[in-house]
């Protein structure tokens, strides 16, 4: 999950949740929401993501409650998916994720000085998530695209 995007006028903010095969570097599935999104909404995302490309062996995530609760859990041991979480605090315990946020917050001008409606940034996110999986070279792929992985 990203850090939020600040919205219109700064009275909220949007969360970002993408899910991506760490493999290939492969986004498989993103969705902005205008609040913190819930174990029911995150699990969804999850399972349309495994109905599409496959259960994974592994989800990694950070301790959040949405990744915590019993709900989501569950969905996750019905997939055969083991849950692992990042270390707190540790640097490059979730690196290539964080890396994604990084890439899309330069490519995109998601800067926190200007807001956005959830239109335009779902908008910029899609451009964003098609450059960076089929256009952008990525160096621990020896240069190739997540698509082309």
């Amino acid at each position: 999950m990203s850090p939020p995007s600040p919205a219109f006028f700064r009275l909220f903010s949007f969360k970002l949740v993408v899910v991506l095969d760490v493999f290939s570097r492969m986004p498989l599935a993103a969705r902005v929401f205008w609040k913190e999104p819930s174990a029911r909404k995150t699990a969804k995302l999850v399972l349309g993501a495994a109905a599409h490309f496959g259960p994974p062996r592994h989800f990694v995530s950070d301790k959040g409650r949405q990744f915590t609760a019993n709900r989501f859990q569950k969905k996750l041991q019905r997939l055969g998916t083991q849950q692992r979480f990042g270390a707190v605090g540790k640097y490059g315990s979730i690196a290539i994720i964080e890396r994604l946020w990084r890439t899309l917050k330069d490519g995109l001008r998601l800067r926190p000085f200007k807001p956005l409606t959830k239109r335009e940034l779902e908008r910029r996110v899609e451009l964003g998530l098609h450059y960076y999986a089929h256009l952008r070279p990525h160096q621990g792929l020896d240069g190739a695209t997540p698509a082309e992985i």
